[in-house]
């Protein structure tokens, strides 16, 4: 997950509100992700990776993974308008990339550091997937950026959500002929 606009946010924040509108976000995304059995296994700024059936089994885990991106969409929606109310930071939309697949996890590094990790095709298929709802036209029609899923997901989330095709685009970053399906879950 990421939030859309955070660097360009920061900057007409003061540091105080920007501790705080992350303070806002990171409380949302630990309490969303466990609540669904997910890790948040990192973060950084605003980029925060949580996966599922990773650390430990988790049964239906690309729903697990929408439901969690929801659920922080919906607590910061809340959080947002506590704070307009009050005068407080501005507010906080947040993007999600979902996919699902097979992954290196584990502690990676060196002798000289360490630190666990997700690598493999799956990692970055999520993240470009994130970064492509942050770029989506859709957001703008809806005042929040979508929550893209991978093909690989839908079977296990179109019980729950409405599935709209969005198109295509290079999960690998090349703009090679390897392209994916890209998917938004909206909310039924």
């Amino acid at each position: 997950v990421n939030l859309r606009g955070w660097h360009t946010l920061c900057r007409t924040m003061t540091p105080l509100q920007v501790t705080q509108a992350q303070e806002r976000y990171l409380s949302a995304v630990f309490a969303c992700a466990r609540e669904e059995k997910g890790v948040v296994d990192f973060f950084s700024g605003d980029r925060v990776l949580v996966t599922f059936n990773a650390v430990s089994s988790c049964a239906g885990h690309p729903r697990r993974a929408a439901n969690a991106a929801y659920a922080i969409r919906a607590r910061l929606c809340e959080a947002n308008a506590a704070a307009a109310a009050g005068g407080g930071v501005p507010a906080l939309l947040v993007t999600a990339g979902i996919s699902s697949g097979n992954a290196l996890v584990g502690n990676v590094g060196s002798s000289d550091a360490k630190r666990f990790n997700v690598m493999g095709t799956v990692y970055s298929e999520a993240i470009r997937l994130e970064q492509v709802a942050r770029g989506d036209a859709m957001a703008r029609e809806l005042g929040q950026a979508p929550i893209l899923v991978h093909r690989k997901c839908l079977a296990e989330c179109v019980q729950d959500y409405t599935v709209q095709f969005l198109g295509v685009a290079s999960l690998d970053g090349t703009g090679d002929a390897a392209t994916r399906s890209l998917y938004a879950a909206l909310e039924t």
